[in-house]
């Protein structure tokens, strides 16, 4: 309803105006705009991922707060989340346009780190960043898996629905070939990506009344040997 609408709009700009009230203030030294901790210390990765997610910054900070995210995970090394900053810190990223740190993070073979699990002889996800967590059977750090469809397939809906779908793909340098199928509420989404000696051939498809629109830049010094198709069904 447009009255509920409405009322939920005003809410939500309250909670952000009290929020950044609270937490985004200006560096004195490099006049950065960015968050800080309730008692002032620097804020965490997910401190910084969560307003950006939920697109709480004003507009004015957005591009200090982004920056210092990514400065954050480049000093840190990894990402340093769990179950509950991961869900924003990863799509964060990816928006951004740095799928190489999500990649990084995801063949970490020392906790924290996906392949970590791995190199412990687990078939499935641990509970904590560790060796021989409490629980070897815990899909709450299974965040990554939704990362395979929106960050490297590049599948994201412009529309509600996926009527309208944006492809905006990235295939890491450790991937020869990547082929991606999601079945939305609309039809049938699919990437295909094989690196080649004249670059990347990319190949999208869609179910009928699905549009789609290809964006490649987001890979990088190859995209000028690439050679695109497309086929959308009307």
């Amino acid at each position: 309803m447009p009255g509920e609408q409405a009322a939920f709009r005003k809410k939500a700009q309250e909670i952000s105006e009290n929020y950044n009230l609270v937490f985004l203030a200006r560096d004195d030294r490099s006049g950065k705009m960015s968050y800080r901790l309730k008692d002032g210390s620097p804020a965490t990765q997910a401190a910084l991922a969560l307003p950006l997610f939920w697109k709480m910054v004003p507009e004015e900070a957005r591009a200090d707060t982004a920056s210092a995210l990514v400065r954050q995970v480049e000093a840190d090394g990894t990402l340093l989340a769990g179950e509950v900053g991961l869900a924003y810190l990863i799509p964060v990223l990816s928006d951004l346009g740095r799928n190489d740190l999500v990649n990084a993070f995801l063949l970490r073979g020392e906790h924290p780190g996906y392949y970590a699990f791995v190199r412990d002889g687990e078939t499935s996800l641990g509970e904590y960043w560790k060796t021989n967590p409490r629980s070897h059977n815990h899909d709450m750090l299974g965040h990554i898996a939704a990362w395979y469809f929106y960050g490297m397939a590049g599948i994201r809906p412009l529309a509600p629905g996926f009527s309208r779908v944006l492809i905006r793909p990235w295939l890491p340098k450790e991937c020869s070939h990547l082929t991606c199928t999601y079945h939305s509420i609309a039809g049938s989404i699919t990437v295909m990506m094989d690196r080649t000696g004249d670059g990347i051939s990319l190949k999208a498809d869609a179910s009928s009344g699905i549009t789609l629109t290809l964006d490649t830049s987001l890979l990088g010094d190859e995209k000028a040997n690439q050679k695109q198709e497309s086929r959308t069904s009307e």
